[in-house]
């Protein structure tokens, strides 16, 4: 349930279609379940010709429905949404706009129900065609050899010499196209830029140059200022242009840039509104942006300044206040570029309150279109069936092992939230099993998950750890450390961080030990009281073995699971003994309930396991206890 990448790719909106334009485009299928073959017999007798050996007829199996879900990842590699891209494509080289392709893409058979979540998800493909028809009109194309070429030459230069190289070489005037034709956010032009900017040259830099706006929307996060945008606006060619639907004001909205907003406006370059289309209210609300070096409550005051600019000129919203299962209030916006916005920030909610929201307005989709999208919405439905098929599958296999489905979990959650109060609950939770606190705070981790700049270099990661970073921010410096441990030299010890989801990276643990030849304390716990073991459980034994040879308290959390919870667990799981538990029952002075109610899991469902350990421990008589109704790692 590693979740600290997702915490760094969410933000950059314009980084986040690069990323989704350059997936590749081989299409996979999940295999489909094929009827069994039938084998037929004869009572003839074999004639001479069939004497020969008999080939072997091979009986289809069916594929195990869980197996047959369509991981998010895949759906843009499907033929339904490969169809649409090409149909978007070519509907642009014939002169529709993207604003009335947009409106079609919302076009459904059930109007009432909304758009789903893939069906929103088209619009990634639109920009995907948009991208590509841009390029098609590009003259002047900077080839990939060439490109590579050149900026394989750049880096040979001095930084002293590379302005003055890019600004005289010929290819700055060359546009570059991703292989696939797409636009690259990233040309010569922005390079020279950013180089500028770093070097602090801009005026140099800009001495003779034109630009165009798409040459510089993705500084507007943090590296201009407002005389800097000015000087580039004075050297724009077409300053209302747009890329992928997007102008410089939306991109300084999203970027929440209140203070560019008033310059743009003087040179009429308006945040985008379009009715029951799209507006740039939309981005403010849900963009998940923060500039280097902000704070929880500096990025709100700049996100809460840009809401209130737009507010001030009447921009509308499109979206909808809605409350939960739970009882919480929650926001959902529909924008470009986040199609399903979720939030349930109290402070947002409190905007959108006093805010104009408008719904998503659709045209009829002519043919084929209208073919396209319904092919595409039985595919929906048809996962939503196989999900459903799924998830019916793992309850049933849940509860014939006397574990809590997916609902009854939550209800449990649902019924102890409301009847107790946030204080209350952690003690609570963990009477009733310390794996369900577990799930608790990794839910509470999920909602407050906010991206925070990690530093990749040296430096920035000592002025960071210098600055006092908040519990929230020492946690995604965490990140940083685990892609390079060696840096652990410069952690101080006692320095409070919120969760420890990102000691453990997609490499695993292996970086555990460098850490710990440079200092670092594995005896790391977060502001909970969570030390490491439950991500060592979850990763190898290896990394167990290294948490027991470093002395980390095996008793060390006082709520939520412990070492011997995880143990007894892991060894469930995986129907044999962990090599750790032997060693953990024996430091182990006291049995808790959670271990006897584990006891009695191994006792009831792994009979062979649990006699192989009383041979090694005098356990206690187990006839009044239930097996533990939750487990504290995942299958």
């Amino acid at each position: 349930m590693n979740r600290g990448w997702f915490s760094l790719l969410a933000g950059l909106l314009c980084v986040a279609m690069l990323l989704f334009w350059r997936m590749q485009a081989d299409i996979t299928l999940l295999p489909q379940p094929q009827p069994a073959e039938t084998k037929t017999t004869s009572a003839h007798a074999p004639s001479p010709e069939s004497s020969a050996p008999q080939q072997s007829i091979t009986v289809a199996k069916e594929v195990p429905i869980c197996q047959q879900v369509l991981p998010d990842h895949d759906w843009h590699q499907t033929p339904q949404r490969e169809a649409i891209r090409r149909y978007l494509y070519e509907r642009l080289q014939q002169g529709d706009s993207s604003e009335q392709l947009l409106l079609m893409l919302r076009d459904q058979s059930s109007p009432d129900k909304g758009l789903s979540k893939r069906q929103a998800e088209l619009q990634y493909e639109l920009f995907d065609a948009f991208s590509r028809f841009e390029g098609s009109l590009i003259k002047h194309v900077f080839q990939q050899k060439a490109y590579s070429a050149f900026f394989n030459g750049l880096k040979r230069l001095p930084p002293a010499e590379k302005i003055d190289y890019l600004r005289s070489a010929p290819e700055i005037e060359l546009v570059y196209l991703e292989p696939s034709g797409r636009l690259d956010n990233f040309q010569p032009k922005t390079i020279l830029l950013m180089m500028a900017l770093q070097q602090q040259q801009f005026d140099k830099a800009l001495h003779g140059v034109r630009f165009l706006s798409r040459d510089y929307s993705m500084l507007l996060g943090e590296h201009l200022n407002a005389p800097q945008l000015e000087q580039l606006l004075q050297q724009t060619d077409d300053v209302q242009s747009r890329h992928n639907l997007f102008n410089l004001a939306d991109m300084a909205v999203y970027h929440f840039r209140d203070d560019l907003l008033p310059l743009l406006a003087r040179y009429q370059i308006l945040p985008s509104r379009k009715d029951g289309l799209f507006s740039a209210m939309d981005f403010a609300f849900s963009s998940t942006w923060r500039q280097k070096g902000w704070d929880d409550n500096q990025r709100w005051q700049r996100q809460q300044a840009t809401i209130q600019f737009l507010q001030n000129l009447g921009y509308p919203l499109h979206g909808e206040l809605n409350t939960a299962k739970n009882g919480r209030s929650f926001l959902q916006v529909s924008a470009l570029g986040e199609a399903r916005f979720v939030s349930y920030d109290e402070d947002l909610i409190n905007l959108a309150k006093a805010q104009q929201l408008l719904p998503l307005q659709s045209l009829p989709a002519p043919e084929p279109l209208r073919t396209l999208l319904q092919q595409y919405q039985q595919l929906d439905q048809q996962q939503q069936q196989i999900k459903a098929a799924c998830k019916a599958e793992q309850d049933a296999e849940l509860t014939a092992q006397g574990l809590w489905s997916e609902s009854q979990l939550l209800g449990q959650l649902d019924t102890l939230t409301k009847q107790h109060s946030p204080g209350e609950l952690p003690q609570l939770l963990h009477q009733q099993d310390p794996a369900l606190l577990a799930f608790y705070w990794q839910q509470q981790d999920i909602e407050l998950l906010t991206s925070y700049d990690v530093p990749d270099n040296e430096v920035d990661f000592i002025k960071a750890i210098a600055a006092g970073p908040s519990p929230e921010q020492a946690a995604a410096l965490l990140l940083a450390l685990s892609m390079r441990p060696d840096w652990a030299k410069h952690w101080p010890t006692g320095l409070a961080v919120s969760q420890l989801e990102h000691m453990l990276t997609y490499d695993g643990t292996e970086h555990w030990q460098v850490l710990q030849q440079q200092g670092f304390d594995l005896g790391i716990t977060d502001t909970k009281g969570r030390n490491l073991y439950p991500l060592a459980f979850a990763d190898s034994t290896e990394a167990v073995s290294l948490l027991i040879n470093a002395k980390v308290p095996l008793q060390q959390n006082p709520l939520g699971p412990d070492a011997l919870d995880l143990a007894l667990d892991a060894s469930y799981l995986q129907q044999k003994l962990h090599p750790a538990l032997f060693y953990i029952l024996q430091e182990t002075e006291r049995l808790r309930p959670s271990h006897l109610s584990r006891l009695k899991r191994l006792q009831q469902y792994r009979p062979a396991l649990f006699q192989q350990l009383q041979t090694q421990f005098k356990l206690p008589d187990l006839t009044a206890m239930t097996p533990n109704p939750m487990l504290s790692l995942e299958p």
